[in-house]
């Protein structure tokens, strides 16, 4: 387990925050399924064998 210094833990804070925000005015959270993406992913995944989260 990753030990966290209690005074890094609020940069972590802000930094996620942060990141939730840019991603978010990119339009990149909660996207609708792509059907052309989906393809693309499933033949990289048999092309190369790794897991996928």
């Amino acid at each position: 387990m990753i030990k966290i210094d209690p005074a890094e833990d609020d940069v972590l804070a802000d930094f996620e925050h942060m990141r939730l925000a840019a991603l978010d005015s990119l339009g990149l959270l909660d996207t609708p399924p792509e059907r052309e993406f989906d393809a693309v992913v499933q033949l990289a995944q048999r092309l190369i064998p790794s897991p996928i989260d």
